[in-house]
């Protein structure tokens, strides 16, 4: 009988333990952990498994407890255990401390600088990392003196390290530029020489002309490792010398080096900036060249508004590079852009062939252009104006007397609004532009004009729109540019610019531009330009 029953008893325990409701308790966003630290960016485990470096916020996790560490190279880990509660965020402090050492540097003779693995110190009393370090000593006139020293941890190291003297040598003579302008802007006008040397000495830098005619001196002494020399390309009596080939040398003691130049009067650095028919100002594209060789990256943006119910039209966003591969060619392309209702953008590509004649201080350009470029959809609507799509050949004619510059533009471009991938139009214009500039000591100041008559019809949607008109769109502006200061590497310089003005369209069929039919587009835009 006791048997039956205990037989029973059991029977019924493990029914109901196969019977029982499974409670399964899930993690959730409010369920979680957020662990801060007295170092940023240190490492979060949890149970083992990485979840970010501090502070973080860890959600998801199970109820209950966790194992937690924090650590970071050349720091003390801290590990403990946290017990997280369902729905709640537990917060979790830690404090890490920094493994290191101590070292003291004596530099014989006194008045080094101090380098820890590559990188001045600035002082001669250094906290470092635990582990193996380089220290170096440098003082001019003297020979670097180096040492590999093993930190470890909450120790303190004294190191001298011994210099000896260096005799002098001449470890580089050089020049970012090959050829300059002497007559130039006064920014550009000089060539400037960089000299290295190992220890103090006094010598003197002469310039020689290719006939052996000394046409220049000056003495140096030299104090520090690195020294910069300018040379305006003016005699001894203040004059500018001649076009030609000089050569800079150095001479200290028995010591000498070199470096070869041209200067050269003809060569120019105009300030231009994007236009669609390549390097110009504003609209109009310039018969003016940059030197051969010349890398030139420009970038520009600002607003553009319209007359109106509404007055924003959007915001221009323009990158061009610009290469002149000879003294006589140029290649630009560039990528155009109105973020605005939407997104309109374009690209397009030019090429410009120049020609070059001297008068004295007079000079006469003139080229030829030809151009190709599309994009998503029309900018500037009415239409019928030049952004740079559709297929353009022209010509540009300059004439420049001393800084002061006066231009020409003649372009036909077909299909400017349709695009040339499309059956939807046989529109063109006729663009004309006028371009006055005057040079400045650092800077520029320029005028512009361009016209645009209309041929043709597109289509937009299901209608056919007549841009036929003598005078269907007008571009005015002004531009101030200028070079800014301490920005130069080697022969790069970069120069801020600033540009206004309104695109006008006159009334649909007529000809006055100033009608209350027509429709203004005024803006107004800024730009940086390295020329390289």
């Amino acid at each position: 009988m006791k048997k039956r029953f205990l037989i029973l008893m059991l029977m019924a325990f493990f029914v109901s333990i196969l019977s029982a409701d499974e409670t399964i308790v899930e993690p959730d966003e409010s369920t979680g952990v957020y662990v801060s630290c007295n170092i940023y960016g240190a490492s979060v485990y949890i149970d083992g498994i990485y979840r970010g470096i501090t502070p973080l916020t860890v959600t998801n996790l199970e109820p209950g407890k966790h194992r937690m560490e924090v650590s970071k190279a050349h720091h003390s880990s801290d590990i403990f255990y946290i017990i997280v509660e369902k729905g709640a965020i537990r917060e979790a402090k830690c404090t890490l401390e920094k493994i290191s050492g101590y070292l003291t540097v004596i530099s014989n003779p006194e008045g080094a600088k101090v380098y820890c693995d590559g990188d001045l110190t600035g002082d001669k009393n250094i906290e470092l990392d635990e582990g193996v370090h380089t220290i170096t000593t440098r003082k001019f006139g003297y020979k670097d003196a180096s040492e590999k020293i093993n930190i470890k941890r909450n120790s303190s190291y004294t190191k001298e390290l011994k210099m000896d003297p260096q005799d002098f040598e001449i470890l580089s003579m050089d020049s970012g530029k090959t050829v300059f302008n002497p007559k130039d802007y006064k920014t550009l006008s000089n060539i400037e020489f960089n000299i290295s040397v190992t220890a103090p000495g006094s010598g003197t830098l002469e310039i020689e002309s290719e006939f052996g005619e000394i046409v220049w001196e000056q003495d140096i002494d030299f104090v520090t490792w690195d020294q910069k020399i300018k040379w305006n390309g003016k005699d001894s009596e203040d004059y500018v010398v001649e076009d030609g080939l000089y050569t800079a040398t150095l001479k200290v003691g028995e010591k000498s080096a070199s470096y070869t130049f041209v200067v050269d009067s003809k060569i120019v650095y105009p300030m231009l900036e994007a236009t669609p028919s390549g390097l110009g100002i504003g609209p109009v594209s310039s018969a003016q060249l940059y030197p051969k060789s010349t890398l030139l990256l420009s970038f520009e943006s600002g607003a553009i508004f319209k007359t109106g119910d509404s007055i924003f039209y959007g915001v221009p966003l323009n990158a061009s590079i610009a290469w002149t591969p000879s003294k006589y060619f140029e290649l630009m392309g560039s990528f155009m852009g109105i973020a605005g209702d939407g997104f309109k953008f374009g690209a397009d590509i030019t090429a410009k062939l120049v020609g070059v004649g001297s008068f004295g201080s007079e000079q006469v350009n003139y080229g030829l252009v030809l151009r190709y470029g599309d994009g998503s959809s029309t900018l500037m609507p009415p239409y019928g104006y030049d952004y740079g799509r559709g297929f353009g050949a022209g010509v540009v004619f300059g004439y420049l007397i001393n800084d002061f510059y006066l231009g020409l533009e003649s372009t036909y471009i077909f299909r400017p609004v349709s695009g040339m991938f499309t059956s939807d139009g046989t529109e063109s214009i006729w663009k004309n532009g006028l371009l006055a500039s005057k040079n400045f000591d650092s800077g520029s100041l320029a005028l512009y004009a361009s016209l645009a008559a209309g041929f043709g019809t597109f289509k937009k949607g299901d209608e056919s729109v007549d841009i036929s008109a003598g005078v269907r769109a007008l571009d005015l502006g002004g531009r101030f540019a200028f070079y800014i200061l301490g920005t130069k590497i080697k022969n790069a310089r970069l120069s801020f610019g600033l540009r206004g003005g309104v695109v006008i369209y006159p009334e649909e069929g007529g000809d006055s531009f100033f009608s209350e039919g027509g429709t203004f587009y005024p803006y107004a835009k800024a730009s940086l330009t390295w020329v390289l």
